[in-house]
């Protein structure tokens, strides 16, 4: 599994470890069933401290998107257990952050796809 990670991003590394294996989950690159990097493993590829990578295996077990068991390790969930509600709470609050910085519905529709 290859991260991409710009150290000097305005995001937090957490978050964009977290961007990066969503985006892997949804292209279809990992899929249910599948093992994660262990912590102190994908931290040490990526050089960063392994609470990074805690906390990003942390938000993706509350988000639905990952299981986390104490002698497998991370697996990719079923993704029927995602958190429905979540995803359209973050898609309009991206929506409405779109038509602040004044792109209209027709841009952000063309943006997406």
């Amino acid at each position: 599994m290859i991260l991409k990670i710009d150290m000097a991003s305005e995001f937090p590394i957490y978050q964009q470890v977290r961007d990066e294996i969503v985006s892997l989950i949804g292209m279809g690159e990992l899929k249910p069933g599948d093992e994660l990097p262990a912590v102190r493993s994908l931290a040490a590829d990526l050089g960063i401290n392994p609470m990074t990578i805690q906390k990003s295996y942390n938000i993706l077990k509350n988000e639905g998107f990952i299981e986390i068991h104490r002698r497998v390790g991370a697996r990719v969930s079923n993704l029927n257990n995602l958190k429905q509600d979540e995803f359209e709470k973050n898609l309009e609050r991206l929506l409405l952050e779109g038509k602040a910085r004044g792109y209209n519905i027709e841009e952000l529709i063309r943006r997406v796809l």
